[in-house]
Formats: C-alpha cells, sequence, structure tokens
C-alpha cells in the first residue's frame, strides 16, 4: 500500500509505523537463521566452521546486527515523519514500532528454529501482520500486540510486548541449546 507521510495526526502516524515499519522486523531478523533452515551456501558453511567463532556467537551477532539496522530504519523514517509535519510522541513511537517489529522478526525467526524452513518462517510472520491488518486480529483481542490503539499508549500492552520479545528470545535460546 502506498500511503502519504505529511501532516498526519499521532493516530495516523501509529497507523504507519503499525502497518508499514513492522515489516522490517520481518525482513531484517528471519534470515539470520538462515544457516539453520539448511538454505546457506555450503562454501559459506565451511568458511564459517574454521572460524574460531562458534556457530551460535555468529548467528547471535546476525540478530543483534539486524535488530540495530532495524532501529536505526525505525528512528530515520520517524524523523522525516516529524520532518513532514507528523505529529506524534517521538520515542514511545519509535520504540514501540521497534518492539513490534522485533515481535514480527522474532516469531519468524522461532518458527524456522522449530521447523527447519525459512519460507514457514516468514510464512508465520507475515499471516500474522496480514491477519491484524485485514483486522481479523482487532485492537481489542488479547492477540493484538501493537501497543499503540487510536493514537494513545497502552501501558500494559508495552509490558506486553516486552514479556513476549522477551519468551521469543528465550524460548529461542532454549531450543537452540537443545538441538
Amino acid at each position: 500500500m502506498i500511503r502519504g507521510i505529511s501532516n498526519l495526526d499521532s493516530a495516523r502516524s501509529a497507523d504507519c509505523f503499525s502497518s508499514s515499519l513492522s515489516m522490517l522486523g520481518i525482513i531484517l531478523i528471519v534470515p539470520a537463521m538462515r544457516w539453520e533452515s539448511g538454505e546457506a551456501n555450503m562454501g559459506l558453511k565451511e568458511l564459517l566452521l574454521t572460524k574460531s567463532m562458534s556457530l551460535d556467537v555468529v548467528l547471535t551477532l546476525r540478530v543483534v546486527v539486524s535488530v540495530l539496522i532495524l532501529s536505526c530504519l525505525v528512528i530515520g523514517f520517524a524523523i522525516v515523519m516529524r520532518w513532514c509535519g507528523c505529529e506524534f510522541p517521538f520515542w514511545i513511537y519509535i520504540f514501540a514500532a521497534t518492539g513490534y517489529a522485533i515481535f514480527l522478526g522474532l516469531m519468524g525467526l522461532l518458527t524456522v528454529r522449530i521447523t527447519g524452513s525459512q519460507t514457514v518462517g516468514y510464512l508465520s510472520s507475515l499471516g500474522y501482520w496480514s491477519l491484524c491488518e485485514m483486522k481479523v486480529i482487532t485492537e481489542k483481542s488479547l492477540f493484538w500486540t501493537f501497543p499503540v490503539i487510536n493514537g494513545q499508549v497502552e501501558i500494559y500492552r508495552v509490558f506486553m510486548l516486552i514479556v513476549v520479545d522477551i519468551l521469543s528470545i528465550s524460548i529461542f535460546v532454549y531450543l537452540s541449546k537443545r538441538y
């Protein structure tokens, strides 16, 4: 969907953050597990296996760098929106959009870890995002995780998003140690 980002109020800015920027989490974080899904180049695998760093460190670095790039892109987008005249609480929306994008990326990352398929990882994240965008999962639902509703930040949803992100990371680490 193509949309303008000039002179938006806080509710429309929140829609822009939730629907557009959340896709960045899927695009940046899910491919970090490409090694695990068996889709990595064999030459790359052989090169990494000869290094003194463990595979867990390499995968962790890939996820951390993806999150840092995601954060920079969200901040850059927020600066452009402010420059175009949009009104919204700057740091709160950045935190909410980054947390939501990380949630979607971690959802795909966990799915890749469990199923071993990169495609299924992308589809699980995109499926949840699509259900939210088509309003199958509504803002009143327990499964709605974007913490800004009608331009207002709901604190309990922020905490829920943080808890879900931490739980996802914990499950991912547990599965990584188990397999």
